[in-house]
């Protein structure tokens, strides 16, 4: 697995607006976004790539020379320094290991306290549904500051968000232990 930053990269962007455009339009990924819309035109998804490629944490990832998804920090409001941490792979790829999403979120908290310092918080919102998530996002280090309950609509059902926060302080803390 590969984590290439957008500024880096290399593939032209047609390829990434694609991988954007599925993983977005996939079921299973728009029920884990908080709008769940799909992205409807390739316009939206190169909107997208645009918009976090200026500004954020934006890496494409890349397995076996393939482009599979991408992640990054996004929401970032300057005046808080805070931003929200995502990570969207492609319907073909479905990660699902716990080691790897491990790897790419100290990635991303790495590059966003401490090598661009763009942000001193980092925001989590996970569902209900998404216990292994939840399981991820503590293993990162955040701690949870809340429920919304029946704050999602998925599929007929109301879910719960979990709310989750890490503090670049915190963070700094118990990496020097």
């Amino acid at each position: 697995m590969n984590l290439i930053k957008v500024e880096n990269y290399r593939y032209n962007n047609k390829e990434v607006i694609e991988v954007i455009y599925q993983a977005r339009n996939h079921y299973n990924n728009r029920m884990h976004l908080r709008s769940g819309a799909k992205v409807t035109t390739k316009d939206d998804a190169e909107n997208i790539l645009n918009t976090m490629g200026k500004k954020g944490v934006f890496w494409i990832i890349e397995e076996n020379k393939v482009v599979v998804g991408y992640c990054g920090l996004g929401n970032i409001h300057e005046q808080d320094r805070r931003g929200e941490l995502y990570l969207v792979t492609s319907p073909s790829s479905w990660i699902n290991n716990i080691e790897y999403e491990l790897t790419v979120g100290k990635a991303i908290i790495e590059e966003a306290f401490n090598i661009q310092n763009l942000v001193d918080r980092i925001d989590a919102v996970v569902y209900s549904y998404c216990r292994n998530r939840i399981e991820l996002i503590q293993k990162l280090g955040f701690k949870q500051e809340g429920i919304c309950r029946n704050a999602h609509y998925w599929g007929g059902t109301w879910y719960d968000e979990h709310i989750f926060g890490l503090l670049k302080d915190d963070y700094n803390e118990t990496r020097k232990s």
